[in-house]
């Protein structure tokens, strides 16, 4: 999760007697693309019976698998070498030039001409600080280390040319919120999340299953952005303390109600564009001012500095449909 801050403050006027109270927020969400071929879990268990090996998706902690969707690409076939010395690699012919084409860019070389271990060797260059089966401490790959981009751009240009993964949808999960595919030939899998349903985000990791290590485990790296709402209390703010933020306070009919919506916003490196909206359903007690919204992003929960949004950076929508009373877009955050 990265550590920047989206906030968003509104103003509606207490017009009649009643509760003040806003229910029903909405998770913000992003849309990725669509996948037509789809294969389920069966007690967080799904079995492609083409193989031995298996990965293992773990779940963050208090969010559940269930709902989301991945993409399994397979680039490289693997095999032990008769004396079991050495792996084989050969390219997934469905991948091929498009593996080729990112790593020629990458090596200054035509892509017709590279070879399987050309790749591989590529790759492991990159992936510079993990080390299978040291003992000691190692350091993990940044959101932005050129392993991380080579993954998302390899990622990228297999769905632009139509290449789609085989489409794996989590409907239930083990008692550790894990699920499992199992049935994998051996080999190099890039695994996608592209989940559709809203609350979520995607992210793409690229790993190796082998005869030495059959069982791969991978902590999914997505997460929700979660929204934090508070009102601002006019009477005794020292006393409240933040401002005068506060999860309740008292307004007589007619006064303006300041609300604000914090959210942190998760890391988003590997999308080209990602989507942003806030959507609420406010007490009849209130009238929504459209004209009072602005949004001004922070670098952390505790930077002084923001920018904030200018007009035409955002859109507010009144009574979007739904039952929501506004509706709040950033339609591209990575623009902002």
């Amino acid at each position: 999760m990265m550590k920047i801050c989206y906030m968003m403050t509104l103003a509606a006027v207490l017009c009649t007697s009643g509760t003040t109270g806003v229910t029903g927020i909405k998770s913000v969400y992003a849309v990725e693309n669509e996948v037509q071929e789809r294969a389920a879990t069966t007690n967080g268990v799904l079995n492609l019976n083409n193989g031995p090996a298996s990965i293992t998706i773990k779940g963050n902690d208090g969010q559940s698998l269930k709902g989301k969707r991945f993409l399994v690409y397979q680039l490289f076939q693997a095999e032990n070498a008769k004396g079991m010395e050495s792996i084989n690699y050969t390219f997934n012919p469905e991948y091929k030039k498009f593996v080729c084409y990112i790593v020629g860019q990458r090596i200054h070389k035509d892509e017709r001409n590279v070879t399987e271990y050309e790749v591989i060797d590529y790759i492991q260059s990159l992936n510079t600080h993990q080390t299978e089966g040291a003992q000691t401490a190692q350091e993990k790959e940044g959101a932005y280390s050129e392993y991380r981009v080579f993954v998302e751009e390899l990622r990228t240009h297999l769905q632009r040319n139509g290449k789609t993964g085989q489409s794996v949808e989590v409907t239930s999960t083990k008692a550790d919120n894990s699920f499992e595919i199992k049935g994998l030939p051996y080999g190099y899998y890039i695994i996608d999340e592209v989940t559709e349903v809203k609350g979520t985000n995607s992210a793409a990791s690229l790993c190796m299953v082998s005869t030495a290590n059959p069982e791969m485990n991978l902590n999914i790296k997505s997460d929700y952005p979660v929204v934090t709402k508070k009102i601002r209390e006019d009477d005794d703010q020292d006393k409240v303390g933040n401002q005068g933020w506060n999860d309740l306070a008292d307004f007589e009919i007619g006064q303006t109600v300041p609300y604000r919506y914090e959210s942190n916003m998760p890391d988003v490196n590997g999308y080209n564009t990602y989507y942003y909206a806030w959507h609420d359903v406010m007490s009849e007690a209130l009238t929504f001012k459209k004209d009072s919204v602005a949004i001004r992003i922070y670098e952390s929960s505790n930077a002084r500095n923001y920018y904030e949004l200018k007009e035409g950076e955002f859109e507010v929508k009144e009574a979007p449909g739904g039952g929501d009373t506004f509706q709040v877009i950033v339609s591209d955050m990575k623009k902002s």
